[in-house]
């Protein structure tokens, strides 16, 4: 029971880290634009430099399944739906208050 206990008061210290980043924990409403087998699908076969290149934007929603941080750098596993897709986070193109929020989700 009092580890039960321990995870609640660990995700209400997250939550509360969140909003007094100015986040809302979970989230606001968005259009969802984009799929993972769609992506996978359009840009799966392309080759690193092409994708560099041609700078994809895209609006996707999903769970983030696991999280792997390397200094500046870091690679999220995004599941939607039934796909998984794995997102590349750079803190020099996300900022530091968005990339403080990726280290934060631990």
């Amino acid at each position: 029971m009092d580890e039960l206990n321990d995870q609640r008061l660990q995700r209400i210290k997250k939550v509360d880290t969140l909003r007094d980043m100015g986040v809302q924990p979970h989230g606001t409403r968005f259009v969802v634009k984009d799929r993972a087998r769609d992506l996978i699908h359009h840009h799966g076969g392309k080759p690193k430099e092409q994708l560099e290149q041609d700078k994809i934007e895209c609006t996707i929603a999903g769970r983030i399944l696991g999280l792997r941080r390397f200094g500046k750098a870091a690679f999220a596993v995004l599941q939607d739906g039934a796909d998984r897709i794995q997102v590349y986070l750079k803190k020099d193109l996300l900022g530091e208050p968005a990339y403080k929020i990726a280290e934060d989700l631990d």
